[in-house]
């Protein structure tokens, strides 16, 4: 009888910590859209991984409200130049929204600093070669940010949707890719100029 009331409790108390644990962290349906892709894309997205499983642009994967701390993004260059620097648009809105949504610059690769300077010749062999793929993930600072952000602009810290696009790469020949090909402005290195207005 003893052996029975053992293994009874055991399971309810089994239960109780799947119903508490479902309970504080759900897992539902979630997406990672992809924006349009441009043409000459320098880089392409050969693996997308939330919670060390892959997943799939524009199809539902089912994960928990903090998905996003564990989201990574492997990307390849297919470009003949290093990339010194790159990152990702991603737009946040409500699952209902037609809108593209609010924009935080979540992943980076590189050395942020080259969206305000020239390289220095010690800084331009240091990046993403050709052919070489690399990780982009989300550092605890930056979801950290985005919660905040998301409450800032009053939408759901559970994302259910977001919206993927690639934003600003930087090339150890100081040319940046952003839709189309630009250099930066010698008057002012925080500018560049379109090479195909």
């Amino acid at each position: 009888m003893k052996t029975h009331s053992v293994r009874l409790g055991m399971i309810l108390i089994a239960l109780v910590g799947m119903s508490v644990t479902g309970h504080a962290q759900p897992s539902r349906g979630r997406v990672i859209e992809r924006m349009p892709v441009e043409k000459n894309e320098p880089v392409t997205v050969t693996n997308i991984k939330v919670n060390g499983q892959s997943v799939s642009f524009d199809r539902e994967f089912a994960a928990n409200d903090d998905w996003m701390k564990s989201l990574v993004i492997t990307v390849k260059n297919k470009s003949d130049k290093r990339i010194l620097y790159m990152n990702v648009d991603l737009f946040f809105s409500e699952p209902s929204s037609q809108e593209p949504g609010a924009l935080f610059d979540l992943l980076f690769f590189g050395n942020t600093a080259l969206r305000l300077r020239p390289p220095t010749s010690s800084e331009q062999p240091i990046g993403l070669a050709p052919g070489e793929s690399a990780d982009i993930s989300v550092t605890s600072k930056k979801f950290i940010d985005l919660t905040r952000f998301l409450t800032e602009i009053k939408v759901s810290q559970s994302v259910d949707r977001v919206r993927f696009k690639l934003g600003r790469i930087i090339f150890d020949d100081d040319t940046m890719w952003s839709g189309e090909v630009f250099r930066r402005n010698p008057n002012d290195p925080t500018c560049w100029i379109n090479l195909n207005p």
